[in-house]
């Protein structure tokens, strides 16, 4: 049986994933520093992100990054 794809999972700016999570409007700045506190409650997926790759000063979350993420927060 093949798995289906989720369309949710792709690149993402930071801004826009962060604003996807937050829900309502906040600033870029605001909202990134909300997800970076979020997912810093997760030792684990901080572990993977950065196994997967992720710089502090990137600007995208990759589409690995991205799967990472919706796994321990949840998809937004």
């Amino acid at each position: 049986m093949q798995k289906q794809s989720n369309p949710l999972l792709r690149v993402y700016g930071r801004s826009e994933l962060a604003q996807m999570y937050y829900g309502r409007p906040i600033s870029d700045s605001a909202a990134r520093k909300w997800l970076n506190q979020e997912i810093s409650l997760h030792p684990e997926l901080v572990k993977k992100l950065e196994q997967l790759g992720l710089k502090k000063r990137g600007k995208n979350y990759s589409r690995a990054q991205v799967e990472a993420i919706f796994e321990v927060l949840g998809e937004p």
